[in-house]
């Protein structure tokens, strides 16, 4: 009950498991037991983010960042949280930040293109979207963006196709229903353009 590391290991055995709450519980106490454990932060930041407590998953990993801000991978997930309380400059810098890490970074790549859209320029979204999706071809979410971008392009044949793609392939059940009414969209547009 006094070692912080056990705590961590068994909520990622409870993680791994889908005991998200569980888990979360042992993380809160692996930290309690040491506040200046990242990993235990990162890991709670994970647990909330399974249980979609977006608020609770950006508090954690925030505070693993605030005691590593080397953590790449945090640092995208949070990005990507932020952007959700409209914080679209902040996580825009964040993101360039890890890219500058790592220009082969899907996740930064991919928040790019999404700021890129927010920011109405289809055409830099499309750039940051296709080279994510070149290092991850086969990710349901990055074929929606596509779709939006190229649908912001006046693409529509194509965007009907990443649209579709995104349909098939998501299990996400959000994902997917988003997808098949851009999709039904897309292709009224098409037909009324033949």
């Amino acid at each position: 009950e006094y070692l912080p590391w056990i705590h961590n290991n068994l909520g990622v055995l409870l993680l791994e498991d889908d005991q998200a709450d569980l888990a979360a519980d042992h993380f809160q106490t692996a930290i309690d037991l040491s506040p200046q454990t990242v990993t235990a932060y990162v890991n709670l930041g994970s647990a909330y983010y399974s249980q979609e407590d977006w608020e609770a998953a950006a508090a954690a990993y925030g505070n693993a960042l605030d005691l590593d801000f080397s953590l790449q991978d945090t640092k995208a997930a949070w990005a990507g949280l932020i952007l959700s309380e409209s914080r679209l400059v902040e996580a825009r810098l964040v993101w360039e930040y890890v890219l500058l890490e790592n220009p082969r970074h899907p996740l930064a790549l991919q928040g790019l293109g999404v700021v890129s859209l927010l920011e109405g320029d289809p055409t830099l979204a499309m750039m940051y979207l296709d080279a994510a999706r070149y290092l991850q071809p086969d990710n349901p979410a990055l074929y929606l963006y596509v779709g939006m971008a190229l649908e912001e392009l006046e693409n529509h044949a194509e965007a009907a196709e990443a649209y579709q793609f995104a349909a098939q392939n998501g299990s996400n059940p959000d994902l997917i229903s988003l997808a098949e009414a851009l999709l039904e969209v897309v292709l009224e547009e098409v037909e009324a353009s033949n």
